[in-house]
């Protein structure tokens, strides 16, 4: 009945488009008369919009009743995928036809890219997805396959082989796989990509893991480092991290808790992110333990012993005691 109704509707599209154009020539025959040069031959283009109405409203007919008494008839369905005329007829029958290799070869190799489109959007087997992604030259049907396919394996592959980027960032919103996302982010040749990937990873370790990753691109791991609010997560980060000092400095100034910022200190190689953290300690016989650990390192005493005067003269430090 759709396909009835849809059909009909084309009928309508024709007839109105056709009785606009004979209504602006009437308008034009109203105000001429038989003594205009052009006024023999606007009689005879009306005339040939008129047939062509009728034969159109006829071959749209006509057409409906075949598919209409054929649609269980997937044999004749493609006959008329393969040899009708009229696109939107092509359309309509690709919309019953079930059989897969089919549905596949009609979207990667039909005229029209529209009924390339429609046969896209009804194939369910993965298979025929992958091939049609591996085969199809428009990218448009591609994505519409792409939107089919659940299976997280083959959307990676896509991700990681297609040479059309948009095609890979279509198969890249599709995947939920946690791990999967940690792998593309982490190790796709597309930066773009792989800060798409790092926006969709969720876990705290895992963004960890990313932002701790050597890139040539360090600024895609500021993303994931902004998503992080686990204390141990950012420790990591913040010791770890030493040939992305910008990183680490991110991550140990979002640490709050004494204790991990107590960490921090002892265990970061990297004099700015120790500095940094100092900065925010209010323990004063752990900042007496810097100055006595650290008499040849100028820069952290210093910071240690600056942080160490503020806290006393404003009366906000602590003096529990912490191992070095």
């Amino acid at each position: 009945m759709c396909l009835i109704l849809a059909c009909e509707s084309n009928i309508r599209d024709v007839d109105v488009d056709i009785d606009m154009d004979i209504s602006m020539k009437s308008t034009f025959l109203a105000s001429s008369t038989g003594e205009n040069p052009k006024y023999q031959d606007i009689l005879a283009d009306r005339k040939r919009l008129d047939e062509a109405v009728k034969l159109r409203r006829q071959k749209i007919r006509k057409e409906v009743a075949r598919i209409r008494d054929f649609t269980e008839n997937q044999e004749y369905l493609k006959e008329i995928v393969d040899s009708d005329a009229d696109d939107s007829i092509r359309r309509k029958a690709t919309q019953h036809l079930t059989n897969q290799e089919d549905l596949g070869d009609i979207a990667i190799w039909d005229r029209s890219s529209y009924v390339r489109k429609v046969a896209a959007l009804h194939v369910t087997d993965l298979d025929i997805l992958e091939k049609i992604v591996e085969h199809s030259t428009d990218s448009s049907v591609c994505r519409t396959a792409v939107r089919n396919i659940t299976n997280q394996l083959i959307l990676w592959r896509i991700v990681r082989g297609d040479r059309n980027s948009s095609i890979r960032f279509a198969a890249l919103k599709e995947i939920t796989d946690q791990l999967i996302l940690e792998k593309i982010a982490k190790n796709d040749r597309d930066y773009s990509i792989r800060k798409a990937a790092v926006g969709m990873v969720e876990g705290q370790y895992a963004l960890g893991r990313i932002a701790t990753n050597n890139d040539e691109n360090h600024s895609i791991y500021m993303s994931p480092t902004d998503k992080i609010i686990d204390p141990d997560v950012l420790k990591e980060i913040a010791i770890k991290n030493d040939e992305n000092r910008s990183i680490c400095m991110y991550a140990a100034d979002k640490v709050t808790d004494p204790d991990v910022l107590e960490e921090i200190i002892r265990n970061s190689k990297n004099s700015s992110v120790r500095v940094l953290a100092i900065k925010k300690i209010k323990n004063c016989w752990f900042l007496n333990r810097i100055i006595e650990q650290n008499c040849e390192e100028d820069f952290v005493c210093e910071a240690a012993k600056r942080r160490l005067k503020h806290i006393t003269q404003a009366g906000i430090y602590t003096t529990p005691k912490a191992r070095f």
